[in-house]
This record gives structure tokens, sequence and C-alpha cells, in this order.
């Protein structure tokens, strides 16, 4: 971590200032480590949940890409450049992705009818209803992996998750990977 060295003149003032300083950069320092720690064992177990319930899964043996193609494309049809411009991959990566989506049903290409060069990949009703299922399990592993927490613990999440989405763009969809987010968001309550 990279901190400011200022040189100032020996003070009440900037003693307060350095302390101040030096306060921020351990609590920044905490709350990296915590976060780094917390949300990918928090996504893994929920993942490992989401794969052994005993419930209809039209999902389960599809891969983490696999299900992000999937959110993707509930927001409309896409090209295969777009989706491989949107996660970061290369062309080949997500054509192999959006192959084994096909061949389970999920997806289908659609020619441009103006240019036979595009083809556009959209959800078929079983993707749609693969999608659904999805996020509404999503959400209940979430509800079920947070209810033992109190209702002053469940505040403090919201109100983490309130100061962090300011950190992210106010367009939503100026930020990639929120379009494809398997869970959508409900209108927030004031708190």
């Amino acid at each position: 971590m990279a901190y400011t060295i200022r040189i100032m003149p020996d003070s009440e003032h900037t003693r307060a200032i350095s302390a101040a300083e030096q306060a921020h950069g351990e609590a920044l320092e905490q709350a990296t480590t915590y976060i780094i720690r917390t949300l990918p064992r928090m996504f893994r177990t929920l993942k490992h949940q989401l794969r052994s319930a005993e419930m209809e899964n039209p999902h389960k043996d599809l891969g983490e890409q696999q299900m992000w193609v999937l959110y993707a494309l509930t927001r409309g049809r896409k090209l295969t450049s777009e989706l491989a411009k949107k996660f970061n991959v290369a062309n080949p990566t997500i054509t192999r992705t959006v192959d084994a989506l096909v061949e389970r049903g999920f997806v289908e290409r659609q020619p441009d009818a103006d240019d036979r060069r595009k083809i556009y990949l959209q959800l078929t009703p079983a993707g749609t209803r693969a999608g659904e299922v999805a996020h509404t399990q999503f959400r209940t592993s979430l509800g079920t992996f947070l209810s033992p927490l109190d209702d002053s613990q469940l505040h403090d999440i919201v109100i983490a998750c309130r100061h962090l989405s300011t950190l992210l763009p106010e367009n939503i969809y100026d930020y990639e990977y929120e379009n494809s987010c398997p869970v959508q968001p409900r209108p927030m309550a004031e708190v």
C-alpha cells in the first residue's frame, strides 16, 4: 500500500492529520482483507448449496461462464463478439461456451436479416426458464445463508452495500458485469 509522505511543521494539527491518515490506511487495509477473504468464500458456499439442492435445477451442471452468458442474454440478444468483449475473453473462448448452451437447448443462433455475417444469440424458452429458476434459487439460497444473522447485522450489511455502491458507476449499463448479475436488485427501502 502506498502512503503519501508530507513534510509539514510539527504541530498538534499536523500530528492529528498524520494520525487520521494512518488510521484510515489501517481501516482500508482491514476492509480490503475482509472483503478478499469473505466474498469469494461466500459465493463458493452459495454455489455449492445451489449445486447440491434437491429441487428442479436445469442449470445444475452448467459452468460459471455458461451461467454468466445466460444472464447476459436475459437482457436481450447479443453477438458473440459483444459477449467476448463483455467478459474480456477471446471469441473462440466465448464460442465454446455458447456452443455448449446451444447443445443444451438454452441458446439459439439467429442470423441478422440485413447482414448475414451477423449471428445473434438469444435465449430459447428453456434458457429463459433456466435463468428464471437460477435467479429464484440464488435469491433463496442467499436469503437462507443470511438468515442466521440478526436484524442489526442485516442492517449493517445493507449499509455496507450502500457504501460500496457509491463506488460503482451511476449508470448500471456502464458496469459490464452488472448487466449479467444473477441477483436482480429489488427497489431498496430506506433504512
